[in-house]
């Protein structure tokens, strides 16, 4: 369903802060794929970056995973790869297990290296039912860091019905079937609370960003319970130091918050929009801005305010909560200590 149809302008800015937003938007754009990704360039120079203190901070505490050795892995299998990392299906200590790696061959391996100590530093001290498990950590004899993860099931991406014309009307409407309302709020009550965890509860004093939700980065375990994972973009920052205090865009440009987008200053609120967005996903079966491309999404969600329309059917609690999330001032946005409550209020009334 086209932008014209799912989407009306629920809010807008006036149009002088319109016209002054349009160059910078217009910068952030020609670094944009259509798919809604950040381009290969653009993330050469973003990644660029050494890991922000917050991490080297935890590289210097206690190590909150087991290590593991090469030859206790058993039955490795490559399964597939990402852009700069390799993804192995074993068995380890008698569970099955996902192995990830950096790509030996890898022209960036110093940046995706990088990338994998900032996850291996965050998710081995992440505890969390929703969020994914960290078996073990450890080295191949090529000296190639690895983790050991928990097995998925399946991710949100592969589960959520696909948009109309990509998948045969059967197939969509079973998909569409198995994802009833009750389902959409009880499964974003298990990410709002792993978001929870990681923005209030990590360590002392210290919060962890995860900078890329979408559905992709969403697990599915075979209980039906969602786990986050995938942190390589992932932030350690101070819990209440001054709100606004990162930049740089990272994510995935359909799930991003207007000031991710634009390149302005972020905090912790960023991830609410993006959350929202999941969960209109999630609970309208219609992925978020179809139709538009990258240009096209700064210049109408993130400069005009467009968000997508919200079923009339749908609870009167959701929609303001939806709507809440998708404030264009982040400080507007509710954080996920009031999100989780007022979820769990919302699957009651849904069940009763």
């Amino acid at each position: 369903m086209g932008v014209s149809s799912s989407c009306a302008c629920l809010q807008g800015t006036n149009s002088r802060a319109a016209r002054g937003q349009s160059s910078s938007a217009s910068k952030q754009t020609r670094a944009l794929r259509v798919d809604g990704k950040p381009s290969t360039e653009e993330i050469q120079k973003k990644k660029q970056v050494p890991l922000n203190k917050g991490a080297l901070a935890l590289m210097d505490l206690p190590q909150q995973s087991a290590t593991a050795k090469e030859d206790e892995l058993h039955s490795m299998k490559y399964l597939t790869c990402g852009e700069f990392c390799n993804i192995y299906s074993t068995m380890y200590h008698g569970k099955p297990a996902i192995v990830k790696s950096v790509k030996p061959d890898q022209e960036a391996h110093s940046l995706a290296a990088q990338d994998l100590e900032r996850e291996v530093a965050v998710m081995s001290r992440l505890h969390h039912d929703n969020i994914l498990r960290v078996f073990a950590i450890g080295h191949f004899s090529s000296g190639e860091r690895f983790m050991v993860l928990e097995k998925l099931s399946s991710t949100l991406a592969a589960q959520l019905p696909r948009p109309i014309g990509q998948t045969v009307f059967w197939k969509r409407w079973r998909a569409v079937r198995a994802w009833p309302l009750s389902r959409a709020v009880r499964t974003a009550i298990g990410i709002a609370q792993a978001l929870q965890f990681c923005h209030h509860h990590f360590w002392p004093k210290l919060r962890v960003l995860h900078r890329d939700l979408k559905p992709e980065n969403i697990g599915i375990m075979s209980d039906s319970r969602p786990v986050l994972f995938d942190f390589g973009l992932s932030c350690v920052c101070a819990r209440d130091g001054p709100s606004r205090q990162l930049s740089g865009f990272t994510g995935s440009l359909r799930y991003m918050s207007p000031e991710v987008a634009l390149d302005k200053p972020y905090d912790n609120k960023a991830e609410v929009f993006s959350f929202a967005t999941i969960l209109y996903e999630m609970a309208s079966h219609e992925r978020p801005f179809e139709d538009l491309t990258a240009e096209g999404y700064v210049k109408a969600v993130c400069i005009n305010g467009l968000r997508c329309e919200l079923k009339s059917s749908w609870p009167a609690e959701l929609k303001s909560l939806i709507n809440d999330c998708w404030a264009a001032d982040p400080v507007s946005r509710p954080a996920f200590n009031t999100v989780v409550p007022r979820l769990r209020e919302i699957a009651t009334s849904l069940n009763s």
